[in-house]
């Protein structure tokens, strides 16, 4: 079971903790923010979800091998955009703002504020509204993608915020 502390964080072990929203995903423009605290050692092909929605017609998480990438998914596990090897250390022990938009056309992901060059792989595209997603795991594969660490303050924004809300979001620093 997740732990939701007094401080406004929950607590990931890994293994089976998640949150279920409930309502819906988004279904055009978007915006993900959430800040995180890493405590997964390094793995080959490792990912965790930080915000996942049927899978991957949106997945927002972190590829936790030595590759270090924040990675967004749309409308199918082939179709993501990502950020560079070695723009996210694991564990990073910290606390990392991450955050991603879609404008219905073109995918960003923020890095403590700073927008990282995407590559692209697939057809992104807009996604779709799901029921019930979730925090810190896949939502329709209860098994997979296990936040370990901690996650606080995921917003959901049904609109693509720009760099400067971003950025400003990123500097309210979480501790």
């Amino acid at each position: 079971t997740a732990i939701a502390r007094q401080d406004f964080y929950t607590d990931f072990d890994g293994v089976d903790d998640h949150i279920v929203l409930g309502g819906s995903s988004p279904d055009g423009s978007f915006s993900i923010s959430s800040w995180v605290f890493d405590t997964h050692a390094s793995a080959s092909s490792h990912f965790s979800a930080i915000y996942a929605s049927n899978s991957t017609n949106i997945w927002f998480g972190v590829q936790n091998n030595t590759n270090g990438k924040v990675r967004l998914h749309l409308n199918g596990d082939g179709n993501y955009a990502d950020t560079p090897s070695g723009s996210f250390s694991s564990p990073s022990n910290e606390w990392i703002h991450l955050a991603c938009t879609w404008d219905g056309s073109n995918a960003k992901i923020y890095i403590d504020g700073v927008s990282q060059t995407l590559s692209v792989t697939g057809s992104i595209a807009t996604p779709s509204a799901n029921a019930n997603p979730t925090i810190g795991i896949n939502d329709n594969n209860l098994s997979l993608n296990q936040w370990t660490g901690s996650i606080s303050n995921v917003s959901v924004y049904q609109t693509a915020l720009d760099a400067q809300t971003i950025s400003q979001m990123a500097k309210s620093r979480f501790t």
